[in-house]
């Protein structure tokens, strides 16, 4: 009778570690548009406002893969100001289709008067709809003339990177294990 139990609470806690992973967040997702820095490139600290390409509107999915496919063309909801020196976190930084990023840590990689680029990490999330998952963030902004332009034409790169959750099978072969472990015992103890 203890075995039975044994063998039905481990079949529970599997299907329980099973069921406790929904799916992560898979592909890339870029977008374009505009931002006002507070200084001159080579010297600003954060971005006072992002835009779309259009006059007035949003920054745009401009390539989206995997689960963000089909996002093209939809505006982009950006913190504003967003700012980057010193790295700050966001929470969210953006959002788009129902997909949030959180920014979690980032760092300069190049800043001059000519270009800026900035990379990080984060998570992604789409609640009720994919688990939380890690991504990537890189943000650019070109300014090939090297003048004060505050107005730059910026791209950001975001990758999902999903975890590869253990979905319960190292609980099942330990409980196997404990199982049989058991069953030793008695026949032991019955010898």
């Amino acid at each position: 009778m203890k075995l039975i139990k044994s063998l039905l609470s481990i079949a529970a806690v599997t299907m329980i570690g099973q069921s406790a992973f929904a799916a992560q967040i898979t592909g890339d997702i870029g977008f374009i548009g505009n931002a006002t820095f507070d200084l001159p490139m080579a010297s600003a600290t954060r971005v006072t406002t992002f835009t779309g390409l259009a006059p007035g509107g949003l920054p745009q999915v401009s390539m989206a893969d995997g689960d963000f496919a089909g996002l093209v063309g939809s505006g982009v909801t950006v913190q504003m100001p967003y700012v980057f020196n010193p790295p700050t976190p966001y929470n969210p930084l953006y959002s788009v289709g129902g997909f949030v990023f959180q920014l979690v840590n980032s760092h300069i990689m190049t800043q001059n008067a000519n270009g800026l680029v900035i990379v990080g990490t984060g998570i992604f999330t789409n609640p009720g709809v994919f688990d939380a998952t890690p991504g990537t963030w890189a943000f650019s902004s070109q300014n090939s003339k090297g003048d004060t332009r505050t107005t730059l034409t910026f791209s950001t790169d975001n990758t999902a990177t999903p975890s590869v959750p253990d979905s319960g099978s190292t609980l099942s072969i330990l409980g196997l294990g404990l199982v049989a472990v058991e069953i030793l015992r008695r026949k032991l103890a019955a010898a």
